[in-house]
This record gives structure tokens, sequence and C-alpha cells, in this order.
């Protein structure tokens, strides 16, 4: 479970994991830790879920996704990303 800050116009953090890791597993490596900073974004062009928000972290200097968030939460926090 990782501490989730966003930072729009406005900032917020909560705790919540992130699914479909085994899709991203590409990620230079990437293991989680306690305070970490997750960056979440939309992801515009997923056919399979229109509400689909993607989490990132800085890895070597760009950002890599590392998962998805799930499924109950992506549509509130879509529209909040807005």
């Amino acid at each position: 479970m990782a501490t989730v800050q966003v930072e729009s116009p406005f900032s917020f953090k909560f705790r919540m994991g992130l699914r479909g890791y085994h899709h991203y597993q590409h990620t230079e490596n990437w293991k989680p830790f306690r305070g970490q900073r997750v960056y979440l974004q939309r992801e515009l062009d997923n056919e399979a879920d229109r509400f689909a928000v993607t989490g990132s972290v800085i890895s070597w200097e760009r950002y890599a996704t590392v998962g998805l968030v799930p499924h109950e939460l992506s549509r509130d926090i879509w529209q909040a990303l807005q």
C-alpha cells in the first residue's frame, strides 16, 4: 500500500494500493517504499477503462508507470485531476 500525493492546483494525500503491477514489471526494478511519492495521471487512450488513472514514479529522471488506480476509485480521482 502506497501513500499517494496528488499535486494539481490543489494537493492531497491518501493510502492506496495500485493494481496491474505485473503489466509494468519493465520499470527498472522498482521497489515501493514507505513515503514514496506516486504521481497520478489520467490515461486518456485506455479503451478498456475510460476513467483509467496511472500511478508513476520518477525512475532514472523520467516518469515510469508502475500501476493503475483501482477501478473503484479511478472515476473520482480521474475527475479530480481535470
